[in-house]
């Protein structure tokens, strides 16, 4: 069960260091599978709602994949070798 007072404070906290950046990068844990490549789509369409006159990026230490390419804003992710 999500405990709500948590995840609000999560969120205060969140929006706090976000609401404060000036570039944001996103990533998660190398050769991306499905789950976190969605995840950080939604991510980044959530931040570039609410921030969009911040720089954010998607970063991913792997190989380009383009079995994600009809995810909206796919084209957003910089696949490197070393992040």
């Amino acid at each position: 069960m999500i405990d709500l007072k948590k995840a609000l404070q999560f969120r205060t906290n969140f929006y706090s260091l976000t609401d404060s950046a000036n570039n944001i990068v996103l990533t998660s844990h190398m050769g991306p599978d499905d789950d976190s490549i969605s995840s950080v789509l939604s991510l980044y369409f959530l931040l570039n709602e609410k921030y969009p006159n911040k720089r954010i990026r998607i970063i991913y230490s792997s190989d380009q994949n383009d079995r994600w390419s009809y995810f909206e804003n796919f084209e957003k992710i910089e696949f490197v070798n070393e992040i």
